[in-house]
């Protein structure tokens, strides 16, 4: 690959790397800041671990489960004369049912 005069560049490209160098420059200059105040640095840094750890014992867990098993339950409601034959026969039919190998 060669390098080609600015003046064959498209738009895009010089759009793009403008946009890189931007990027560039704006690394170097937040990473002299950084360079600059290397304590208040570390001591934020430090700061956010010590937050996270207290968070992660104080936060309750049981939001999520523990372990997935997999299983999907549902729960089908009939009318008091009920007959199981012609239910277990209409809910298998269901579009909620799922299907087995056979399909």
């Amino acid at each position: 690959m060669r390098h080609e005069p600015k003046e064959q560049q498209g738009r895009i490209y010089r759009w793009s790397e403008t946009v890189f160098e931007r990027m560039i420059a704006f690394y170097g200059r937040t990473l002299k800041t950084v360079l600059r105040y290397q304590t208040i640095t570390l001591l934020v840094a430090v700061g956010t671990l010590v937050l996270t750890i207290i968070l992660y014992i104080v936060i309750p867990k049981g939001f999520f489960p523990v372990q997935d098993t997999g299983v999907i339950q549902a729960i089908s409601q009939a009318p008091k004369p009920f007959r199981f034959k012609p239910w277990r026969r209409n809910s298998r039919n269901s579009p909620g049912h799922p299907q087995g190998p056979s399909g």
